[in-house]
């Protein structure tokens, strides 16, 4: 292996991203893991590795603000913007 090639790791191009809000579906503290669904009932996970919140202080139904990857979904980042209202 040549030493004056660049690792892979540096070489990594930056992902597409983009932002949604999202609501909190499932909580399992003491796995430290919550899922949220955005509008169009896409599914991601939130884990201790998710900037901006810890999965066992969420509650269902709190929105989060997410940035998320597209080719293969994560979220990136996140922040809680409230709470949803029930649809009567």
């Amino acid at each position: 292996m040549d030493a004056r090639l660049p690792s892979a790791a540096l070489c990594k191009e930056p992902e597409e991203t983009r932002q949604i809000d999202a609501e909190v579906v499932a909580v399992l503290p003491n796995m430290h893991h919550a899922k949220i669904r955005d509008r169009e009932g896409h599914q991601y996970s939130i884990t201790t590795m998710t900037e901006g919140v810890r999965p066992e202080e969420l509650q269902r139904g709190y929105v989060l603000r997410c940035i998320v990857t597209l080719l293969y979904p994560r979220v990136l980042r996140a922040t809680v913007v409230g709470k949803s209202t029930p649809v009567l």
